[in-house]
């Protein structure tokens, strides 16, 4: 029969060619996901609103769009299609009455013949011969059905997967990349390939595209080239002006946070203190930088600026990875001038005084600077 012949996609290689090719086009993306994660067809898919597709993300039953009766579909929701749903709609700005594949012009769907000359067009850009537009998509959807030991038509629907369970997925990989930048065990200057991490993690190079596009909008990585993206390297300069930042940011902070000030937080700041203190006597240099962070940010709290505290907290995973770089090269963090920095400043908080809390503060950040200069000045030597 004619429909054996329809080639599909080979799994996963041509499909994760395809989405690769496709990663800086969100809306072809999606289209491209909901084709082989749903089996639908273009002319189902085609007119679905935004509040139509996610009724059918969440809801995975019987559902009437746009005049096209979808009951007896049934659906497989992967991650990345999930994931590309969530990205159009924030890219775009799309409200719930928005076509989901809408045409250049707006305000209408994709006709199919301009959908299936995108798809044709996909496969030339991926390099990709012998396939029957659509149809080789919803084939391919057949096997990935089948992969999961599942035919289409008996499958039941799932009413318990969740698109957060899928999201979390992107949020581990996220917080994996963040922790290993921001440690130093990702060296500034490192090259970050999609297909390598994605391996390593176990997971698709879905969630890991989309984290790289976060750490980048961060900072935490230069744009992507063609062979992957870079962690950033910071210069003196970066440090100079990061420091002017977080003396001016930080300082706001401590100021609130002095008239904001309890008894019981002021307990709760000795006793960090003496916890860094002794962590750092018994040799255990990671757990005294995890508990500097703790202490500072238990004194920002307390001022009650959510906004910037977020802020704040960017700037120092910027130069967290030269404090451990430095560390782990043997550097000394001076630490019996931070310890009397910290004392200090507990005390000005203690007292109510503002300003000279303030100025425990840029001592001690200005002293934290000059650390991470010296250790990116060892780096710059190697």
């Amino acid at each position: 029969m004619k429909h054996n012949t329809i080639k599909p996609l080979q799994i996963p290689k041509e499909v994760d060619l395809l989405r690769d090719c496709l990663a800086d086009n969100p809306r072809d993306l999606l289209l491209f996901e909901a084709l082989i994660s749903t089996g639908l067809r273009l002319n189902d898919l085609l007119p679905m609103k935004v509040k139509d597709l996610m009724e059918l993300l969440t809801e995975q039953n019987s559902v009437k769009s746009n005049g096209f009766n979808l009951e007896n579909r049934a659906w497989h929701i992967s991650p990345e299609l999930i994931s590309a749903h969530q990205r159009l709609v924030k890219a775009k700005g799309l409200s719930d009455d928005d076509y989901v594949f809408s045409s250049r012009k707006g305000g209408s769907p994709l006709r199919w013949s301009s959908a299936s000359h995108l798809i044709r067009k996909w496969f030339n850009q991926a390099g990709l011969q012998g396939l029957s537009g659509a149809r080789s998509l919803q084939k391919t959807a057949d096997l990935l059905k089948s992969s999961h030991g599942e035919s289409f038509a008996a499958q039941e629907p799932v009413n318990n997967l969740r698109p957060a369970n899928n999201f979390n997925l992107q949020e581990t990989v996220y917080n994996e990349l963040y922790r290993a930048i921001t440690s130093g065990q990702i060296l500034p200057g490192s090259r970050l390939v999609t297909e390598q991490i994605a391996r390593q993690m176990g997971v698709s190079p879905s969630p890991v595209r989309e984290a790289l596009k976060r750490l980048e909008a961060a900072g935490f990585i230069d744009p992507p080239t063609s062979k992957g993206s870079l962690v950033s390297e910071l210069t003196t300069e970066n440090i100079s002006e990061i420091l002017t930042i977080r003396l001016a940011l930080e300082s706001i902070l401590v100021s609130k946070a002095t008239a904001n000030i309890s008894p019981a937080i002021i307990k709760r700041l000795e006793s960090l203190q003496r916890e860094y203190e002794k962590a750092t006597g018994m040799g255990k240099t990671d757990k005294s930088l995890e508990l500097n962070y703790e202490f500072h940010f238990s004194i920002y709290d307390q001022a009650k600026m959510p906004i910037l505290i977020n802020i704040v907290k960017s700037l120092w995973g910027r130069l967290n990875p030269y404090f451990n770089i430095h560390l782990n090269e043997g550097g000394d963090l001076m630490w019996e001038l931070t310890f009397r920095h910290h004392r200090e400043l507990i005390a000005m908080i203690k007292d109510k005084k503002p300003e000279l809390a303030c100025q425990c503060l840029v001592n001690d950040l200005t002293n934290s600077a000059n650390l991470v200069i010296s250790a990116l000045k060892r780096m710059r030597k190697h």
